[in-house]
């Protein structure tokens, strides 16, 4: 059998393979006014990104899949 810290590593793997949406957060205006998100954090470890050059698939730091869908 599996030991309880085992069967805690798979949980987490499970719930990695199953995407999230990334949170975002900004912290500025465009010149014409509008806000813009400029980060986004990964939803399992909120690891910040770059919204415009950082774009993945999972993320980086933990792994979790990222749902980019609209």
């Amino acid at each position: 059998g599996l030991s309880p810290v085992e069967v805690e590593d798979l949980k987490e793997a499970i719930e990695k393979q199953q995407s999230k949406k990334p949170n975002y957060e900004g912290d500025g205006y465009a010149p014409d006014g509008t806000f813009v998100w400029d980060e986004w954090l990964c939803p399992n470890c909120e690891s910040r990104y770059e919204v415009d050059y950082e774009y993945y698939d999972y993320c980086p730091n933990c792994g979790q899949r990222i749902d980019w869908s609209e």
